[in-house]
């Protein structure tokens, strides 16, 4: 029996098999295979039979949220004749939490960022140069202080010396720092340019409806771009059209995902990921690297005889399912390929004509990807992620460890959805039977045409037995529609502790603390807490995607960037929306409760400071060191320098302004002949005879004129 019609068998029903299954595949040629299709079409058939059962639970939770019923419960709920509605309660939840995580990741910001682990490690000459560079500068300032001030030099470095090891460490961060801004830039354009925004929206409808979601990617596509560049006369702008290869991601379905048996994740043994492709598509490969042209050519006249039909198709149920909320369908003209990713013996490749260059030993287990199509190989190439990573990440909206698959929504509530459809069918079938009385007659006393009741209707009948009974008789069954909603309500509420609570997407019923305003806000604090977890799996979504292509840059494109130490990739949205805003709301409410005199007395304005600096970490205020930079031992040291050295300025002006001042008293008192208190008086111009010698008088005389007698 074949895989198809085996699955075939596991999957679709006894009412629907007989029109539903498609043609059987044909027949594959094992002799014409290699050792490696034999060996990658061995592990695909263990994974499609292992997925069999998950296969079976994807379509229980599509049809939930599809509210369908399955095949076998609805025709066992037709045997009774009564209402077939399916309350909405599985679509409902659904959306609600698919619109709380939408609120979440639409923001204009990148849900991700790039920041140095806590000590990053760098080139031990980097670090040295650092180190150097560090205690040059302080040294320099402390010689400085202790010549203004006089105190020894030894003391001073030791006491700051927690303080330079400090300012080294910081140094190191802010070197690997250099170059994180404009990785940033450039892995930001690659997934808006790579339509990872649009795998990712629709990988969250996946987390929540199905087992798991997996987005796919960075794989290498060509696409073709628009651009204005400069004509040849480099006299105008003329429009252009290129084909470029970007990285590139999408979104894979749940239901074309097959996992080893008793794989743990994606990274976790190997992984065949079922896809189709036109007979043009195929034929476009031809040429490119890593693709077998005559491979490629077998497959397509294979295809033109009549082979490979659906050879890997999934069942017609599945995809019909898919059909009325993804818009898929059978294409005649698809031919399936498996994408095999895993590890294969190296012999095994030298064999399908890889080169041994790639593959130096044969004994050794290589990453590759193949693609098998039928029993053929249309490519093998080794895995171009650096680390050996599959590019598929996985998550759910409940993980399981040490699974691949987890649990989505409907699967959690499918239990209290069956009882709220159930008790809805009750309450319908008994508002129809007690919205009128039923009504017994006696056909042998009244006439066959005269059976219709109506009021105010008068009855004609005969009692020819004699048996003293009625000839019609009423009965009105009870109604119990009001006890039955009741139950409902508590089962539907029952739903609240696995989604987000009803209040929070509608629901105006609330009793108790939500009645209030603040009541209300601490219910929707709780709804949070719900859904943290499932926030928490989407971050996990958005983080390993992310560190995938930041491989890929770092070692492929890490010329284009300066040098990148350790760095932490994490995704914002779990930390927006609970820890942080918590946070903030208490920092805030401390900042403002210490905001009186008693407090900051306490506080001082470095504990002040501090707790500023707290408080505007939790807003991400850009240059925050800018407005509030940290203030240590080395800046109290350059201030004081700074204010001695203002000091010894200020007082140089000083006394440079009192010369100034006191030199043109002096030349005022000079004009005036006036002795200026401190200072010997201005002396005379000496007069002068007509030869230009001095006039005798009695300053001229040798000898005052008191100790010389007189003659």
């Amino acid at each position: 029996m074949s895989l198809l019609q085996t699955a075939n068998n596991q999957q679709i029903n006894e009412m629907e098999a007989q029109q539903a299954i498609p043609p059987a595949p044909s027949p594959i040629n094992t002799r014409l295979m290699t050792r490696l299709s034999a060996y990658v079409r061995e592990c695909w058939s263990k994974a499609y039979e292992a997925k069999q059962p998950i296969q079976t639970q994807l379509l229980a939770n599509l049809r939930s949220f599809n509210a369908e019923y399955d095949p076998i419960d609805l025709q066992e709920i037709r045997k009774l004749q009564g209402s077939e509605t399916f309350l909405s309660l599985t679509p409902t939840k659904c959306i609600a939490v698919l619109s709380w995580l939408t609120d979440i990741y639409d923001q204009p910001n990148p849900p991700f960022d790039i920041d140095p682990t806590p000590r990053p490690e760098l080139p031990l000459e980097l670090e040295n140069q650092i180190r150097v560079q560090v205690i040059t500068e302080i040294t320099s300032l402390v010689n400085q202080y202790c010549q203004q001030t006089g105190n020894n030099p030894q003391e001073i470095m030791t006491k700051i010396l927690p303080d330079i090891r400090r300012r080294v460490q910081e140094r190191i961060i802010d070197k690997a720092k250099t170059g994180i801004d404009e990785l940033k830039l450039t892995m930001s354009d690659q997934l808006t340019e790579g339509g990872w925004y649009d795998a990712f929206d629709e990988c969250l409808f996946d987390i929540v409806v199905y087992k798991a979601a997996i987005l796919k990617g960075p794989i290498f596509r060509k696409q073709r771009r628009f651009k204005r560049v400069l004509s040849p006369s480099g006299q105008m702008y003329v429009n252009s059209i290129e084909d470029v290869i970007i990285p590139s991601f999408e979104r894979r379905s749940p239901f074309n995902i097959y996992p080893a048996p008793q794989s743990a994740g994606a990274q976790s043994g190997y992984l065949c990921d079922l896809d189709s492709l036109s007979v043009k598509q195929l034929y476009n490969l031809i040429g490119v690297e890593g693709f077998n042209e005559t491979a490629i050519r077998r497959v397509i006249n294979i295809y033109k005889n009549g082979g490979l039909r659906e050879w890997a198709r999934m069942s017609f149920e599945t995809t019909k399912l898919q059909a009325e909320h993804q818009s898929t369908y059978l294409d005649d003209d698809k031919i399936d390929i498996v994408e095999f990713w895993g590890d294969v013996p190296g012999e095994l490749l030298l064999e399908e004509g890889m080169s041994a260059t790639d593959i130096p030993d044969p004994d050794k287990r290589y990453d590759v990807c193949v693609w098998l199509v039928g029993g053929e190989v249309i490519k093998a190439m080794l895995n171009p992620n650096p680390m050996g990573l599959k590019p598929y990440v996985v998550r759910s909206y409940v993980t399981i460890p040490g699974l691949f698959w987890g649990k989505g929504l409907p699967e959690l509530i499918a239990d209290l959805q069956r009882i709220c459809n159930a008790i809805t069918r009750a309450i319908i079938n008994n508002a129809a039977m007690s919205s009128g009385p039923l009504v017994e007659l006696d056909s042998e006393r009244i006439p066959l045409g005269d059976r219709a009741i109506y009021p105010w209707k008068v009855i004609e009948s005969t009692d020819k037995q004699m048996t003293g009974s009625p000839a019609v008789r009423y009965y009105q069954p009870e109604n119990t529609a009001v006890a039955l909603t009741r139950v409902l309500d508590v089962f539907i509420r029952l739903a609240d502790q696995y989604s987000v609570p009803s209040y929070s997407h509608g629901d105006t019923n609330i009793q108790g603390a939500g009645k209030t305003a603040s009541g209300l806000s601490m219910l929707m604090s709780s709804a949070n807490r719900v859904v943290k977890r499932v926030v928490k799996n989407a971050d996990d979504l958005v983080k390993s995607s992310v560190i995938h292509l930041f491989f890929y840059n770092v070692y492929f494109n890490a010329d284009q960037f300066t040098f990148i130490g350790d760095v932490n990739i994490v995704a914002k949205g779990i930390g927006s929306v609970i820890q942080e805003e918590q946070q903030a709301m208490r920092r805030i409410e401390f900042l403002n409760a210490t905001n009186n005199a008693t407090d900051t007395q306490i506080l001082g304005r470095e504990g002040r400071r501090e707790l500023l600096r707290e408080v505007a970490a939790t807003i991400d205020l850009d240059d925050l060191a800018k407005v509030l930079p940290i203030i240590d031992n080395i800046d109290g040291l350059r201030a004081e320098l700074e204010q001695i050295i203002a000091q010894q300025q200020q007082n140089t002006m000083a006394q440079a302004q009192l010369s100034n001042e006191l030199d043109k008293e002096k030349i005022k008192a000079a004009s005036k002949g006036v002795t200026v208190k401190g200072k010997a008086p201005a002396k005379k111009p000496m007069a002068l005879d007509l030869a230009g010698n001095q006039q005798s008088g009695q300053t001229a005389r040798l000898f005052k004129q008191k100790s010389v007698g007189q003659m």
